[in-house]
């Protein structure tokens, strides 16, 4: 019996704890992935831009308008002939992403668009694709009488692979919100 003494077989299984989970000396190294939650920068040549009452942004070559679709928020979008959709949703009830049990590979974070903090997400949803969800807090707020009420703008898509999720990214850096 090589591990008779309980303290011996304690220490060989720590000594082997240690290894498998320090960094680099493991059998299995750590590989961070490559960042989803990051804008790229786009190249924007050939991009047409579009005008919404609340933001700007620039869309590439192959973008339909689907029209809008909203009761108490403007809501409309844009598709692609390869089934990538953008949408946004501008007004009082616009809100950040908040997550469904099915999500998966769900990376959140803060970025700058535009002089703008954006709370970004990117996600995989069954049966969807890939996904992208980003939400200004503070857009443009809207005049209703007397009364200024604050509004927010949420921008979301979905994409058959990476290459169109990262196209959806580079839509997004390009966005403008008007103050």
């Amino acid at each position: 019996m090589p591990y008779a003494n309980p303290i011996a077989r304690l220490r060989a299984v720590a000594a082997l704890l240690l290894l498998a989970l320090a960094p680099g000396c493991g059998a299995f190294p750590r590989v961070e992935p490559a960042s989803t939650c990051r804008l790229p920068e786009p190249g924007t040549a050939g991009w047409r831009e579009v005008r919404t009452s609340a933001f700007a942004l620039r869309l590439p070559p192959g973008y339909r308008d689907t029209g809008p679709s909203g009761i108490d928020s403007e809501v409309a979008g844009w598709a692609a002939a390869d089934h990538q959709r953008l949408e946004y949703d501008y007004g009082l009830y616009s809100g950040p992403y908040s997550g469904s049990a099915v999500d998966t590979e769900v990376e959140q974070c803060t970025v700058q668009v535009n002089g703008a903090s954006v709370e970004l997400a990117t996600f995989r949803r069954p049966g969807e694709g890939l996904r992208v969800h980003a939400h200004w807090s503070r857009a443009r707020p809207v005049v209703l009488g007397r009364d200024t009420l604050p509004t927010s703008l949420m921008i979301y898509g979905r994409a058959r692979d990476e290459a169109g999720r990262r196209e959806l990214l580079a839509i997004i850096s390009t966005v403008r919100v008007e103050r």
